[in-house]
């Protein structure tokens, strides 16, 4: 039978220049001499690529370009990887193009999300040692819930007898069947206007 305690002796017996040679055989340092505008460079084409498979949409690749200027810009001679959050977290309050109002709770969601994938992409090829963007708070935003009220108010105005023409047909009410729409249900306060057609 082994000794449990002659493993820890043997493992115990091998010198510190097996472990320096080990560590620097297997230690690979982060690429963060990487400039931001070569990293974002490098990025965007990663993303037009990802266009030209269909994998993102014109509309993403556009906002992604954008918000990817926009830090270009503002951190124009630095490295990837010496951005801080707390630097991060001054750029997404800074106002945006012309506007001098601080951005909303939503768009600091969406321009830290643009800032996510970027570094997460930098991290995946080594140029920044961690994602600052973890250390940046993300905000709860409540959704908006307006539709009711939406269609309430455009039903509002409409001509009473948008619901019927001459001819006895009532298209508007025909376009409501075909869709599934029920305005009735949505908006119950209209129902009578609705009826009366």
């Amino acid at each position: 039978m082994v000794n449990p305690s002659a493993k820890i002796s043997r493992r115990a017996q091998l010198p510190l220049t097996f472990a320096v040679k080990y560590f620097l055989e297997h230690y690979k340092e982060a690429a963060e001499s990487m400039s931001v505008e070569a990293a974002i460079d490098e990025y965007m084409g990663e993303k037009t690529k990802e266009f030209e498979r269909g994998l993102i949409s014109r509309r993403h690749e556009r906002a992604t370009g954008l918000e990817m200027d926009k830090l270009k810009g503002y951190f124009t001679t630095r490295i990837v990887g010496e951005i801080s959050p707390d630097e991060i977290r001054e750029y997404l309050d800074k106002p945006l193009g012309r506007s001098k109002a601080v951005p909303t709770l939503k768009t600091w969601n969406n321009r830290r999300g643009y800032l996510s994938t970027f570094f997460k992409y930098c991290l995946s090829k080594k140029y920044v040692a961690e994602n600052p963007i973890l250390e940046v708070p993300k905000f709860r935003v409540k959704k908006a819930r307006g539709t009711a009220d939406t269609l309430y108010r455009f039903s509002k105005g409409l001509p009473p007898n948008l619901f019927s023409n001459n001819r006895g047909v009532n298209p508007l009410a025909t376009a409501f069947v075909a869709t599934g729409f029920t305005p009735g249900l949505i908006c119950p306060k209209e129902q009578s206007f609705l009826e009366a057609a």
